[in-house]
């Protein structure tokens, strides 16, 4: 994940959707409930959507632009790691 500090506990990260996202859409995977963080844009090849719809489906290859506090963050990152 490529990474920006914001603060001592908040950070933005670059995520690659894992398997596990794809054909899942942001209200399905419920990041905020579950890890605490937010999506703020979606990148698909050249193109970044700044403002993703709730239900539109991930597709293999999109990197998340996640922000959150580093703790959660890291838990995500743990979840879903490939491998």
């Amino acid at each position: 994940m490529e990474h920006i500090e914001l603060s001592g506990d908040f950070s933005i990260v670059e995520m690659k959707a894992p398997p596990a996202f794809v054909n899942k859409n942001l209200k399905q995977l419920d990041f905020r409930a579950k890890f605490g963080c937010n999506v703020l844009a979606v990148k698909r090849g050249e193109d970044m959507d700044i403002a993703p719809r709730a239900d539109a489906p991930l597709l293999q290859g999109d990197v998340l632009v996640i922000v959150g506090k580093n703790e959660r963050l890291m838990k995500l990152e743990q979840t879903y790691a490939e491998g």
